[in-house]
């Protein structure tokens, strides 16, 4: 059976095998476990006040942002590299790769899978 969605949790709720395709060719297939491998060291996460989202949002590709009840705002986000002293590894999710693979600009990660 054959799905097609952008609604990635739904994906890894429904199937136990995926297959990514752009642009009428075949990226990758395997279980989430299996293709979130290829965006390890790619996914950081921090805590920063929240005054500064605006700027970092300018930066990098955030994920996912998070209100604190110190009035800080967790990010997740895509990099190849941590981009500030205070962020850490983040576990993969198979959202992360759907994101690394298909950004929302046609910046440097999108050329890659042209």
């Amino acid at each position: 059976m054959l799905i097609s969605t952008h609604i990635v949790p739904d994906v890894e709720y429904i199937a136990t095998c995926h297959a990514i395709i752009k642009g009428g060719r075949l990226l990758a297939t395997g279980t989430t476990e299996e293709l979130t491998t290829l965006v390890e060291g790619k996914v950081w996460s921090c805590t920063i006040p929240a005054e500064l989202v605006p700027e970092y949002e300018s930066k990098l590709q955030i994920t996912n942002l998070r209100n604190e009840n110190d009035g800080s705002v967790s990010i997740r986000y895509l990099s190849d590299r941590p981009r500030n002293a205070v962020s850490s590894a983040a576990t993969p999710r198979l959202e992360d790769l759907y994101l690394w693979m298909f950004p929302e600009s046609s910046g440097e990660n999108d050329r890659r899978y042209r």
